[in-house]
């Protein structure tokens, strides 16, 4: 089990149909044998979270915008606002594995993924974006989750929809990796059982009865009562009274 890939895992239970994508901005000088590529920004994001390559290391881009964007080299015209400080020397995007450590995790999404990851790291609390559909992978998905330590939602932009083809459906969540850790610190000490009545909440992010919840899992209302007795004590999740039936108990994960 310690050798299986928590971020391929991961990807697994929220659905998605692209591998987690990863980025590493590096300021200081790097080994000679990086060669760069040239191409755009969202390319290569793309070209990664479809498994075409492992990893890319990218010294310049085919448009302008990132090499502002992610610190390459000072604006020449226009003032932006969330960007890197001037100085990186590549960018390094890969697929996430056990054992890299990225500045910021990309995850290319459709509305139910999404609904998904946010309801796992809100747990119920509103998240603000900064969304501008411009600049949008370099800058909405990439710097400003980087500095402001919060994730971030990109609908993407016309550039990276006509150079990389993304399909229409498909946007990006940009998640800093300091807090990516909530992704696997609520499952530490949890049975099987405890887990995917666990994901089955996140899944659905509504309240649920013991007996719903017992029927999607598949799994007898014992072992679900146990397991929800379990998680509250955890305080994982919270315990609501149904307005409509007083008899009945409503589960749903615990408000931060």
């Amino acid at each position: 089990m310690k050798h299986q890939n928590k971020w391929k895992m991961l990807g697994n239970r929220f659905g998605l149909d692209y591998l987690i994508v990863g980025v590493k901005i590096h300021k200081n000088e790097l080994p000679s044998e990086w060669k760069g590529e040239t191409i755009s920004y969202c390319e290569a994001i793309k070209k990664v979270a479809e498994g075409t390559v492992d990893r890319i290391v990218l010294k310049e881009f085919e448009c302008h915008s990132p090499d502002v964007v992610l610190g390459f080299v000072e604006s020449r015209s226009v003032q932006l606002d969330d960007i890197l400080e001037v100085g990186t020397k590549c960018v390094e995007i890969f697929a996430m594995k056990n054992d890299r450590d990225p500045d910021v995790l990309i995850f290319l999404v459709n509305a139910e993924q999404a609904m998904k990851i946010i309801s796992t790291i809100g747990r119920g609390k509103p998240l603000n974006f900064k969304v501008s559909a411009s600049l949008a992978l370099c800058r909405e998905a990439t710097a400003i989750p980087i500095l402001t330590h919060k994730p971030n939602i990109s609908f993407l932009c016309g550039g990276a929809r006509m150079y990389a083809r993304f399909d229409k459906n498909v946007f990006a969540l940009g998640i800093p990796k300091e807090i990516s850790d909530i992704f696997f610190k609520i499952e530490i000490d949890l049975t099987p059982a405890e887990k995917y009545v666990l994901h089955i909440l996140t899944d659905k992010g509504r309240m649920m009865s013991a007996k719903e919840i017992s029927y999607d899992a598949g799994l007898p209302d014992r072992t679900v009562r146990n397991s929800l007795r379990s998680l509250h004590k955890k305080e994982l999740i919270e315990k609501i009274i149904d307005i409509h039936d007083a008899r009945t108990i409503m589960y749903r994960l615990k408000e931060s």
